[in-house]
Protein backbone atom coordinates (compact mmCIF):
# COMPACT_ATOMS: atom_id res chain seq x y z
CA UNK A 1 0.00 0.00 0.00
CA UNK A 2 1.20 3.53 -1.28
CA UNK A 3 2.63 5.54 1.24
CA UNK A 4 0.44 8.85 2.25
CA UNK A 5 2.12 12.24 1.45
CA UNK A 6 2.33 13.18 4.90
CA UNK A 7 3.98 9.29 6.24
CA UNK A 8 6.53 10.20 3.14
CA UNK A 9 7.75 13.71 4.64
CA UNK A 10 7.40 12.64 8.07
CA UNK A 11 11.26 11.09 8.89
CA UNK A 12 13.11 14.05 6.38
CA UNK A 13 11.32 16.28 8.03
CA UNK A 14 11.68 15.45 11.41
CA UNK A 15 15.68 14.72 10.95
CA UNK A 16 15.81 18.41 9.53
CA UNK A 17 14.14 19.79 12.61
CA UNK A 18 16.11 17.93 15.00
CA UNK A 19 19.36 18.67 13.48
CA UNK A 20 18.42 22.53 13.77
CA UNK A 21 17.15 22.09 17.43
CA UNK A 22 20.24 20.24 17.85
CA UNK A 23 22.52 23.27 16.79
CA UNK A 24 20.26 25.64 18.19
CA UNK A 25 20.94 23.73 21.74
CA UNK A 26 24.58 23.50 21.23
CA UNK A 27 25.14 27.27 21.05
CA UNK A 28 22.81 28.12 23.88
CA UNK A 29 22.68 28.39 27.70
CA UNK A 30 19.98 28.57 30.16
CA UNK A 31 19.24 32.38 30.93
CA UNK A 32 18.40 31.26 34.70
CA UNK A 33 19.97 28.21 35.87
CA UNK A 34 19.07 28.94 39.09
CA UNK A 35 15.61 28.73 38.64
CA UNK A 36 15.56 25.54 36.99
CA UNK A 37 18.32 23.66 38.36
CA UNK A 38 19.74 20.04 38.44
CA UNK A 39 16.54 18.26 39.44
CA UNK A 40 14.86 19.20 35.68
CA UNK A 41 17.60 16.84 33.98
CA UNK A 42 17.05 14.39 36.61
CA UNK A 43 12.89 13.86 35.44
CA UNK A 44 13.66 14.01 31.88
CA UNK A 45 15.61 11.36 32.59
CA UNK A 46 13.15 9.72 34.53
CA UNK A 47 10.88 9.96 31.28
CA UNK A 48 13.60 9.34 28.88
CA UNK A 49 14.30 6.01 30.60
CA UNK A 50 10.40 5.27 30.57
CA UNK A 51 10.37 6.14 26.94
CA UNK A 52 13.25 3.99 25.75
CA UNK A 53 11.93 0.63 27.65
CA UNK A 54 8.29 1.62 26.33
CA UNK A 55 9.45 2.17 22.55
CA UNK A 56 11.33 -0.96 23.06
CA UNK A 57 8.49 -2.67 24.08
CA UNK A 58 6.12 -1.56 21.34
CA UNK A 59 9.11 -2.73 19.34
CA UNK A 60 8.79 -6.17 20.15
CA UNK A 61 5.47 -6.52 19.19
CA UNK A 62 5.28 -4.63 15.72
CA UNK A 63 8.96 -5.52 14.49
CA UNK A 64 8.97 -7.41 11.26
CA UNK A 65 4.50 -6.75 10.82
CA UNK A 66 4.01 -3.08 10.75
CA UNK A 67 0.65 -3.16 8.97
CA UNK A 68 0.55 -6.09 7.20
CA UNK A 69 -1.23 -7.77 10.48
CA UNK A 70 -3.21 -6.01 13.01
CA UNK A 71 -1.36 -6.39 16.44
CA UNK A 72 -3.77 -5.85 19.32
CA UNK A 73 -1.54 -7.47 22.08
CA UNK A 74 0.97 -6.03 24.48
CA UNK A 75 1.20 -2.44 24.46
CA UNK A 76 -1.29 -2.37 21.69
CA UNK A 77 -4.27 -3.78 24.03
CA UNK A 78 -4.08 -0.52 25.90
CA UNK A 79 -3.62 2.03 23.17
CA UNK A 80 -3.48 2.26 19.41
CA UNK A 81 -0.65 4.20 19.09
CA UNK A 82 1.59 3.47 22.14
CA UNK A 83 4.81 4.16 20.29
CA UNK A 84 3.99 8.15 19.95
CA UNK A 85 2.74 7.91 22.96
CA UNK A 86 5.97 6.90 24.46
CA UNK A 87 7.99 9.06 21.89
CA UNK A 88 5.91 12.24 23.39
CA UNK A 89 6.98 11.24 26.73
CA UNK A 90 10.36 10.56 25.37
CA UNK A 91 10.04 14.45 23.97
CA UNK A 92 9.28 16.23 26.84
CA UNK A 93 11.79 14.03 29.02
CA UNK A 94 14.23 15.62 26.32
CA UNK A 95 12.74 19.07 26.68
CA UNK A 96 13.11 18.81 30.46
CA UNK A 97 17.00 17.64 30.33
CA UNK A 98 17.56 20.34 28.35
CA UNK A 99 17.09 22.84 31.59
CA UNK A 100 15.18 25.26 29.23
CA UNK A 101 11.28 25.76 28.74
CA UNK A 102 11.84 27.20 25.25
CA UNK A 103 13.76 23.70 23.63
CA UNK A 104 10.92 21.79 25.31
CA UNK A 105 8.30 24.14 23.48
CA UNK A 106 10.35 23.51 20.36
CA UNK A 107 9.79 20.28 20.59
CA UNK A 108 5.90 19.94 21.80
CA UNK A 109 4.55 22.65 19.54
CA UNK A 110 5.45 20.53 16.18
CA UNK A 111 4.76 17.14 18.09
CA UNK A 112 0.88 18.32 18.63
CA UNK A 113 0.14 19.48 15.56
CA UNK A 114 1.77 17.13 13.15
CA UNK A 115 1.49 14.08 14.52
CA UNK A 116 -2.45 14.00 15.08
CA UNK A 117 -1.93 14.43 11.06
CA UNK A 118 0.37 11.21 10.79
CA UNK A 119 -1.87 8.78 13.08
CA UNK A 120 -5.07 9.83 11.30
CA UNK A 121 -3.18 8.72 7.38
CA UNK A 122 -1.98 5.36 9.29
CA UNK A 123 -5.36 5.05 11.12
CA UNK A 124 -6.95 5.46 7.09
CA UNK A 125 -4.53 2.69 5.64
CA UNK A 126 -5.04 0.38 8.60
CA UNK A 127 -9.01 0.47 8.49
CA UNK A 128 -8.45 -0.09 4.74
CA UNK A 129 -6.31 -2.83 5.19
CA UNK A 130 -8.16 -5.02 7.70
CA UNK A 131 -11.32 -3.45 7.34
CA UNK A 132 -14.24 -4.60 10.28
CA UNK A 133 -11.58 -5.89 12.16
CA UNK A 134 -9.70 -2.36 12.67
CA UNK A 135 -12.71 -0.66 13.27
CA UNK A 136 -13.86 -2.81 16.35
CA UNK A 137 -10.32 -2.17 17.25
CA UNK A 138 -11.05 1.77 16.86
CA UNK A 139 -14.15 1.70 19.33
CA UNK A 140 -12.79 -0.21 21.94
CA UNK A 141 -9.16 0.72 22.26
CA UNK A 142 -8.15 4.44 23.12
CA UNK A 143 -5.80 6.44 19.93
CA UNK A 144 -3.27 7.77 22.03
CA UNK A 145 -3.27 7.80 26.18
CA UNK A 146 -3.14 3.88 27.49
CA UNK A 147 -6.31 2.71 29.13
CA UNK A 148 -4.35 0.23 31.51
CA UNK A 149 -7.41 -1.61 32.41
CA UNK A 150 -7.53 -3.10 29.01
CA UNK A 151 -3.72 -4.79 29.08
CA UNK A 152 -3.70 -8.29 27.64
CA UNK A 153 -0.52 -10.30 26.76
CA UNK A 154 -0.33 -13.54 25.38
CA UNK A 155 1.91 -16.30 26.93
CA UNK A 156 4.24 -16.34 24.53
CA UNK A 157 4.72 -14.53 20.86
CA UNK A 158 6.77 -14.57 17.92
CA UNK A 159 9.14 -12.44 16.97
CA UNK A 160 11.13 -11.49 13.92
CA UNK A 161 14.76 -10.55 15.72
CA UNK A 162 16.59 -9.30 12.28
CA UNK A 163 13.35 -6.64 12.39
CA UNK A 164 13.42 -5.98 16.22
CA UNK A 165 17.64 -5.78 15.87
CA UNK A 166 16.57 -3.09 13.40
CA UNK A 167 14.48 -1.02 15.37
CA UNK A 168 16.52 -1.10 18.57
CA UNK A 169 18.71 1.82 16.99
CA UNK A 170 15.04 3.88 16.60
CA UNK A 171 14.31 2.73 20.22
CA UNK A 172 17.67 3.86 21.46
CA UNK A 173 18.48 6.99 20.43
CA UNK A 174 16.67 9.57 23.41
CA UNK A 175 19.21 7.85 25.80
CA UNK A 176 22.02 9.08 22.75
CA UNK A 177 20.19 12.29 23.07
CA UNK A 178 20.54 13.30 26.91
CA UNK A 179 24.13 12.07 26.69
CA UNK A 180 24.85 14.37 24.10
CA UNK A 181 23.03 16.97 25.69
CA UNK A 182 24.78 16.45 29.27
CA UNK A 183 28.38 16.51 26.89
CA UNK A 184 27.33 20.01 25.76
CA UNK A 185 26.68 21.12 29.38
CA UNK A 186 30.45 20.12 30.13
CA UNK A 187 32.05 22.37 27.19
CA UNK A 188 30.07 25.13 27.77
CA UNK A 189 31.21 25.12 31.58
CA UNK A 190 35.21 24.52 30.25
CA UNK A 191 34.57 27.41 27.38
CA UNK A 192 35.29 25.32 25.04
CA UNK A 193 31.92 25.45 22.94
CA UNK A 194 30.40 28.80 22.79
CA UNK A 195 26.67 30.07 24.11
CA UNK A 196 25.85 32.50 21.71
CA UNK A 197 22.12 32.01 22.88
CA UNK A 198 20.71 32.62 26.43
CA UNK A 199 16.90 31.22 26.04
CA UNK A 200 14.55 30.13 28.99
Amino acid sequence: MAKSGIEKLRIPISRIYAVLIVLLYAFSKSRDPEMVGSSFFSVGLFLIAIATVGRLWCSLYVSGYKTRHLIMDGPYSVCRNPLYFFSLIGIIGIGLSSEMFSILALLLIPYAFYYPLVIRGEENKLLERHGDSYAEYLQTTPRFFPKWSLFREPETYLVNPWAFRKELLSAVWFVWVAAGMKLVEELHDLNALPALFHLR
